[in-house]
């Protein structure tokens, strides 16, 4: 069924079902625009936006997909759109498919740095229970093993390329602790990792 067809059809059955004279105009000023993959789009003209929120409710909204669904005899998830033409509906598409993609991206990043954050967090437990074992701490040769065995962990956690904002942060939280555990420098104890790893 064609799109136009299918809500002039549907739009008198439509106001039987539902109450106010902003819902009534709204239905009255809408523009169907395309029905794919499951999406009915209605359209606003500029002139008309303001009447969009009216059909915004979810008992107003459900109302219509149902009308709609029986007309074209296939689900029908309703958009409502700022534009009334095939083009408006094709940017808008386009938008929603780049914010999609940044969300993705956003997501990913969050996982990769979320899993680096735990590598370096597990050093920075490592350095703990290793400190809590020394039976003298005051020792400067039990502190120095400790150091070397530090060091050689965050050796084998750096990647091939620089660390990112983030990782740089969890990265600084470890060697901060270690230094502070070993009584030396944050600066050292991330030079010797870098020394280690070859990548200086």
């Amino acid at each position: 069924m064609d799109v136009y067809d299918a809500w002039n059809g549907a739009v008198e059955e439509i106001k039987n079902k539902v109450t106010g004279v902003g819902v009534w105009t709204a239905l009255n000023c809408a523009v169907p625009i395309t029905y794919e993959d499951g999406r009915f789009v209605l359209g606003f003209g500029a002139k008309d936006l303001d009447l969009m929120g009216h059909l915004k409710p979810p008992g107003v909204r459900r109302t219509i997909e149902v009308e709609l669904e029986s007309r074209l005899k296939s689900p029908v998830e309703l958009i409502l759109l700022s534009g009334i033409t095939i083009n408006d509906w094709m940017s808008h598409k386009r938008q929603l498919q780049e914010a999609e993609k940044l969300k993705r991206a956003a997501e990913e990043r969050e996982r990769v740095v979320s899993t680096a954050g735990k590598e370096w967090d597990e050093i920075y437990e490592f350095a703990g229970r290793e400190y809590g074992r020394l039976n003298a701490k005051s020792h400067p040769g039990l502190r120095a093993r400790l150091l070397e065995m530090c060091v050689a962990k965050i050796a084998e956690k750096l990647p091939e390329s620089e660390l990112e904002e983030d990782e740089e942060r969890a990265f600084s939280r470890a060697v901060e602790r270690i230094g502070f555990l070993c009584e030396a420098s944050s600066t050292l104890v991330a030079y010797l990792a870098f020394q280690r790893a070859g990548k200086l």
